[in-house]
């Protein structure tokens, strides 16, 4: 009877087909609510690059920034449409001029929450419910992205993460712009995830730059001078505060070799018996 049917009626199998493979690979987004669930004691780290150049500007200037973010309260509106969340921030901005640190304390709120990730933002390329066991320790992700002549950007939420990167390259007549954030580390209750970016260091909490860096920007090598008398151990650091190359310092100056170095912003710390120096130092090829 049913093959009779289908027989006399072969739409109604393409039909029902279809219906059947419409629902089996449909995937929804996140809603904001699971995005956006956070606990006390969550813990955060952030990294971000940014690249600028053009023709009026010197060189090509880069800028890393770390955020660690920490929750320390949450409640909910009356008809439990909005979360509110207190977070503890610390934040440092490394340039080639200095480091700035600020710590603070802030209050937002995520409402809405039953809404979509698609239905909050107006990218164009939509990728729902993608998980991956490296990133995230497997937690759903969505991502939208978007592109022209001028350049792209992008954007990823993650199950229980918030807003977890972002990424934009602007590309215009005479100037260029590429920005990349991410979070790279995150602690809940007993899982964590990633290597920790910590924003303040306490090997860098001192502020004084004294040692002298030329040229900075530096390519394959660079010349230090220091103020010191005593022989001194040079320690660099990358810009998450994590020891990368230890040598000796004999003297006043030295010469660097800087080869063996990323691009990217370091921090030098110059420490003999006497006294403690340190410089930022910026690497571009």
């Amino acid at each position: 009877m049913v093959n009779l049917l289908f027989a006399k009626r072969p739409y109604v199998f393409l039909l029902f087909f279809t219906t059947i493979v419409h629902f089996s690979f449909a995937q929804e987004f996140l809603k904001l609510r699971v995005v956006y669930d956070f606990e006390i004691g969550d813990e955060f780290h952030f990294k971000t690059h940014t690249e600028e150049s053009g023709q009026y500007i010197y060189r090509t200037r880069i800028t890393d920034e770390l955020e660690n973010i920490f929750i320390t309260g949450k409640s909910f509106s009356a008809g439990n449409d909005t979360v509110f969340y207190t977070q503890k921030v610390y934040h440092r901005i490394i340039r080639s001029y200095g480091v700035t640190d600020t710590i603070f304390t802030e209050d937002v709120f995520y409402t809405k929450l039953d809404m979509t990730t698609d239905e909050i933002n107006v990218y164009m390329g939509e990728y729902p419910n993608v998980s991956n066991p490296k990133i995230y320790n497997g937690r759903i992700t969505n991502s939208f992205s978007e592109g022209g002549n001028g350049g792209g950007s992008g954007i990823r939420y993650a199950e229980g993460l918030g807003l977890c990167s972002r990424w934009g390259i602007q590309d215009w007549e005479g100037y260029h712009n590429e920005y990349k954030s991410d979070l790279v580390y995150f602690k809940k209750g007993n899982e964590t995830w990633g290597s920790k970016a910590t924003a303040i260091p306490e090997a860098m909490s001192q502020s004084k730059y004294s040692l002298f860096i030329y040229p900075n920007p530096a390519a394959d090598q660079a010349k230090l001078l220091r103020e010191g008398k005593e022989d001194a151990e040079l320690v660099i650091y990358d810009c998450g505060g994590r020891e990368i190359h230890r040598e000796s310092y004999e003297g006043k100056s030295k010469i660097l070799n800087t080869a063996m170095l990323n691009s990217g912003i370091y921090i030098l710390s110059a420490g003999g018996s006497d006294k403690v120096e340190r410089a930022i130092l910026v690497v571009e090829r």
